[in-house]
């Protein structure tokens, strides 16, 4: 159950939103989402089709390796709902073609194709070059972060972090399920765990126990022990995105770690990790952001 510092008047929010969608994109510009089968894409593409209509926004998803059948399922189910036609990109074999060509050539930067982090995160990069190749047909390119993995970090910059604009970056990931549910979104879309997707179990909240640990964003494979291990399934154990999202409302605040620690349910261990990796956001190299959302 939410308090008051992440409720949502869903009604009014999805009206401001689309005013800005509308705004955006005026009487004729196409939009292009790339989705996920994720809470985030979906809402983003329900914001989308309901502001402009089915006509004026273009849907694909990529068929990746090692996905979670669910992901293309309800990408699937998603097109489905709102009449709209997906397109369907298979580049499962375009991630360690690339990985492989970047070993060759940089040995030195340790590029790998055998690296969960490195295949990832060139599955989100693949995404990018499609988005440009549909900015160059004059698609609008729309995001799906929100204001969580943006005050985290938890993005890849020249992957999800390039867009046009974010219709829900301003919204902590508590609140944009809030707006899933207002728009319709399918219960098993809602209540998956969330997830990048860039391999079978991954999940969003065991990726931020690491960065948590870390202090930073993992740009790079970790190697711990078993007692560091054990403090990452702990810090896990503490997460929700209710506690993550409240913990970052306090430290947006400026609040000390106490009140951030009480506030949020976390220990204060913990609300000391998680500031530390707010705080550490502008200071890693390529993460800053040009957010566009609507205006408060």
């Amino acid at each position: 159950m939410t308090d008051d510092i992440l409720a949502l008047d869903t009604e009014s929010e999805i009206s401001r939103i689309g005013s800005f969608i509308r705004g955006q994109a005026g009487d004729q510009r196409r939009l292009v989402i790339g989705i996920s089968g994720g809470i985030d894409s979906g809402v983003v593409a329900r914001l989308c089709v309901g502001t402009l209509g089915v006509n004026r926004v273009r849907f694909f998803t990529v068929l990746q390796s090692d996905m979670e059948d669910c992901h293309i399922r309800n990408a699937r189910q998603l097109a489905e709902d709102l009449a709209a036609p997906l397109v369907e990109l298979d580049l499962a074999e375009f991630t360690r073609q690339l990985l492989t060509v970047l070993e060759s050539a940089e040995p030195k930067e340790k590029f790998s194709a055998n690296s969960l982090l490195d295949v990832g995160k060139a599955k989100n990069s693949l995404r990018t070059w499609i988005h440009s190749m549909y900015a160059e047909r004059g698609y609008i390119v729309v995001g799906c972060s929100n204001r969580t993995e943006i005050e985290t970090g938890f993005y890849l910059p020249f992957g999800d972090g390039i867009s046009h604009i974010m219709p829900i970056a301003h919204l902590y990931k508590t609140q944009v399920r809030l707006l899933a549910q207002a728009l319709g979104t399918r219960p098993e879309v809602i209540q998956q765990p969330a997830s990048a997707g860039y391999w079978k179990g991954e999940t969003d909240l065991e990726d931020l126990a690491f960065w948590m640990f870390h202090g930073a964003p993992v740009l790079e494979e970790l190697c711990l022990s078993e007692s560091e291990l054990a403090i990452v399934s702990e810090i896990h154990d503490q997460l929700s995105f209710e506690v993550i999202d409240r913990g970052l409302y306090y430290i947006g605040l400026g609040r000390d770690v106490q009140t951030v620690a009480q506030e949020s349910g976390l220990s204060l261990d913990n609300g000391e990790r998680l500031m530390q990796l707010v705080h550490s956001v502008p200071l890693v190299k390529g993460r800053p952001l040009r957010v566009h959302l609507p205006a408060s």
